[in-house]
């Protein structure tokens, strides 16, 4: 099985954190997903949120395509517990259709609130793959556990 893309969109934009869950993982660019918004209603286990994603035909969200082995398929599903693999289109610096998967919860929960940590882990991610300024400024508007 040759190597798959993968659309990162939360604490795993951050190439750090993603080569310790999967060490193939290299970055081919900042993507546009359409025809889906980003959600924070994915319950953590310590309570807090997580970033989501649901199906919405009026927006989209930016993340990053990388290429992963497919040898670490199964460790990468194991750091997803409640999400589901999907199959998406996305835009590869945000022109270029790239099949990709991702990562999607049906698990969903009102008004929840994300660490601080995993909010600096996604805004670093965001920032290190340039991803567009009004999407950091929105990831930046995550609300916070105090």
């Amino acid at each position: 099985m040759a190597a798959f893309h993968y659309f990162a969109f939360g604490s795993n934009l951050h190439g750090a954190r993603l080569r310790e869950r999967a060490a193939s993982a290299r970055a081919l660019g900042a993507a546009r997903l359409e025809g889906f918004r980003l959600c924070l209603d994915k319950l953590a286990s310590d309570g807090s949120g997580k970033l989501n994603l649901a199906r919405d035909v009026a927006t989209s969200v930016w993340g990053v395509v990388f290429r992963i082995d497919p040898a670490e398929l199964a460790a990468l599903d194991r750091f997803e517990p409640g999400y589901s693999q999907v199959s998406v289109t996305v835009h590869l610096r945000g022109v270029i259709p790239l099949e990709a998967r991702t990562y999607l919860s049906e698990q969903r929960a009102p008004g929840l609130r994300v660490q601080p940590g995993y909010r600096e882990l996604v805004l670093a991610g965001a920032r290190e793959h340039g991803l567009p300024a009004e999407w950091i400024e929105l990831l930046e508007r995550l609300p916070v556990r105090t």
